[in-house]
């Protein structure tokens, strides 16, 4: 098995994220806020290209560990909507090349995978995901990113595992 931590995601405008180490145990998790309102509330432009470069410092703080070996992401293929499609590829292409910028393994992890891994069912409903990464992790709460988050990073210890 690797050594290292992963880093799951899950994409969005709230980006759910989690760091485990190589045998499950949770290290940090949580939901960044990639709105371009968080700027607009600093008192600064909030484009589309601002809410990329949050992304982009959260992950270039997370590489401040200097543990991290891998970064999985839910790999979402039906959006509702278009603009949904066109945010969620941005954001891919920034964890995309924060991993090539930081030298992360990058995985991507189908949703089926993701849902099977921690809750037994390929068709788990969002609230099952909450309930199930709340008991494995013991967490008083959590939202649905970050349960999905930390469900990412469980999957991609599967695949990283049984890499050589």
């Amino acid at each position: 098995m690797s050594s290292g931590l992963i880093l799951g995601l899950d994409l969005g405008t709230a980006c759910g994220w989690a760091l485990l180490r190589a045998d499950g145990s949770r290290v940090a998790s949580g939901v960044w806020d990639c709105h371009t309102r968080v700027l607009k509330r600093a008192g600064m432009a909030g484009g589309p290209v601002q809410r990329l470069m949050l992304l982009r410092g959260h992950l270039d703080d997370i590489a401040l560990w200097g543990d991290v070996v891998t970064v999985a992401y839910e790999e979402v293929r039906a959006h509702t909507g278009t603009q949904a499609a066109h945010v969620w590829g941005a954001l891919e292409g920034v964890v995309q090349l924060a991993a090539a910028r930081h030298g992360w393994r990058l995985l991507p992890v189908g949703v089926g995978t993701v849902k099977r891994r921690l809750t037994g069912s390929g068709a788990s409903r969002k609230g099952s995901m909450v309930r199930a990464a709340c008991a494995r992790w013991g967490l008083g709460e959590c939202g649905e990113d970050e349960a999905d988050a930390l469900a990412v990073a469980l999957a991609a210890l599967d695949v990283v595992e049984r890499a050589p």
